[in-house]
């Protein structure tokens, strides 16, 4: 039986009564189906890893917010995005397709441009797919990557394919406002390009004099202090910005009749790490615990191993070669990581606002929310800082997914099933009742909140190097990475028997709580046999799962 609560304007589906009770379906004898969600709120955080509070087990973060929505929903706990890089990463969820598919694995290429055979042109992403259907699709902050990567004007402004400069037959259905931030404390904007079409985001005279003489802004283009902390107002950051934008617009949604989409892009803990003092002065450097195993795993390969060249081109931070590893120096992995906790405990503020406006709506029974970490964040494990590598530190990200009338076998449990940022492209889609379009590449993970189990064996990940390409795949107790020659013309990589630059590592009794205790030893070197077997898995796994499956 199914009862729908729609009526047909056109092809245009408007919700004419009883708010969220879009489907309800039963079948005898079939499992319990969540019913479909009206709206869905999408939150994505950058550079976000799970450490966060509650089920990812990581206590001495203050991340209250995060907390509240784990309560409402599902916690994925093995999340992995598809690169560990913004752009790529976002390109590959946004478009429900791998990077070998895209194209896309640095900042830079627009997925309209670098698909093969003229598929970039007509591929719908997500919020363009929606809209298809008959949802309002908006929001503020960053979710794609701002700039050339989403077709803007310029490197570092505009895009978000079709959100500035506006264009009505791209990704959302009015223009869009990024709100990110400049290295140099100053709010990345279209408002600053004179966008005419909508509010923009800036920060007032005020905030601007209240961080500049707290030395948390500069018109220096130079300025890219690696933490910046002051006493203003959270709305003079770029997340206390995204977070008043988000209320608005969701009162402006729960208004109407139409179904909406909607989005929130924070932007902390992104480098660098400008926050307000009320969050610095949560932690206290002194009792933060450094990394414990803060040098390359044993016989690493250098290929593998990210130079830390965001971090080390920060004003205040010094890096020195040792052993052929670009290392930090200065200042210490506890200053770091305070900063770090700081920024996300103040993205978390911002986050909550929106869960009151939320509560306040009470718009829970017709709305799905699902957020997620566009990659993980190694904060000096293996001597690295940043992302861009396959390490699980930087692949492993942090997911959470409410439904409305959440299933009650899942509601406020974590899952640890196998699952990719690639997933939540037909997820949504899934969840909102909409057939799932041809292309899309990941699982929908409603069978799995369903309290049905996941059905991924691999999670994949990459990183580009030059002319090379680091592959890795993630299974039940191993990651195995290989970092080996890559054809692009046919974005494939390039299988070399004698090829020693990979690497596994065990991950037997690996509860994900503990960012420090794996990945510190390749097998290939103290377990020849079990790590030329992962080898071959990967090979035979990624030709069958990660190209282009």
């Amino acid at each position: 039986l199914k009862l729908q609560f729609l009526y047909l304007i056109g092809s245009v589906p408007t919700i004419m009564t009883l708010r969220g009770l879009l489907y309800v379906c039963a079948a005898a004898g079939a499992a319990a189906r969540p019913r479909a969600a009206a709206n869905v709120l999408m939150i994505a955080v950058d550079d976000l890893r799970p450490d966060i509070a509650g089920l990812y087990g990581q206590d001495y973060v203050s991340t209250p917010n995060l907390k509240r929505l784990q309560a409402r929903g599902t916690t994925f706990g093995r999340a992995y995005c598809q690169v560990a890089l913004c752009s790529p990463s976002r390109t590959s969820l946004l478009t429900g397709r791998r990077p070998d598919t895209t194209r896309v694995y640095d900042i830079g290429p627009f997925f309209r441009d670098t698909m093969p055979n003229g598929t970039g042109a007509v591929v719908a992403t997500l919020p363009q797919y929606l809209k298809a259907q008959g949802v309002f699709a908006t929001g503020s902050g960053k979710v794609f990557h701002a700039g050339f990567s989403s077709g803007g004007p310029t490197s570092t402004e505009g895009g978000g394919d079709g959100g500035y400069p506006f264009n009505a037959s791209g990704s959302w259905s009015e223009p869009y406002d990024f709100c990110d931030q400049f290295y140099n404390g100053t709010v990345q904007s279209p408002r600053a390009q004179g966008w005419p079409d909508g509010p923009g985001c800036a920060q007032d005279a005020a905030c601007v004099e209240c961080l500049t003489k707290a030395g948390s802004m500069s018109a220096d283009p130079a300025f890219n202090p690696a933490i910046a902390v002051a006493d203003c107002p959270d709305r003079c950051y770029p997340d206390g910005l995204v977070a008043e934008m988000t209320v608005a617009k969701l009162r402006q949604l729960t208004s109407g009749d139409q179904r909406w989409f909607l989005t929130a892009g924070f932007k902390r803990p992104h480098l660098g790490w400008f926050v307000p003092q009320s969050a610095w002065d949560t932690y206290t450097t002194s009792r933060i615990a450094p990394a414990a195993h803060p040098r390359p795993p044993v016989n690493t390969s250098l290929a593998s191993f990210g130079n830390n060249g965001e971090l080390c081109g920060m004003q205040g931070v010094t890096c020195a070669e040792v052993d052929g590893y670009h290392l930090l120096a200065s200042p210490t992995g506890e200053e770091l990581r305070h900063g770090y906790y700081a920024a996300v405990t103040h993205m978390d503020a911002q986050l909550g606002k929106v869960l009151d406006a939320l509560d306040e709506l009470d718009v829970w029974s017709d709305t799905a929310v699902v957020l997620w970490g566009d990659h993980g964040w190694q904060l000096g494990e293996h001597g690295l800082w940043a992302k861009t590598t396959n390490f699980e530190t930087a692949a492993r990200v942090p997911l959470i997914v409410a439904l409305p009338d959440h299933p009650a076998a899942t509601k406020g449990t974590r899952v640890d099933s196998l699952t990719e940022l690639l997933d939540v492209f037909p997820t949504i889609v899934d969840a909102m009742g909409f057939a799932r379009p041809d292309g899309i590449q990941g699982d929908s993970l409603i069978p799995v909140l369903s309290g049905g189990a996941g059905k991924k064996k691999a999670a994949f990940s990459q990183i580009h190097r030059s002319s090379l390409m680091g592959i890795s795949m993630r299974v039940d107790g191993f990651r195995v990475t290989e970092t080996t020659a890559f054809d692009f013309a046919t974005a494939r990589p390039v299988y070399n028997e004698s090829n020693t630059d990979y690497e596994v590592y065990a991950h037997h009794g690996d509860t994900e709580d503990d960012f420090d205790a794996f990945e510190n030893a390749n097998l290939r070197i103290t377990d020849p046999e079990v790590a030329a077997r992962m080898r071959a898995a990967l090979w035979a796994q990624w030709g069958q799962w990660g190209q282009g499956n």
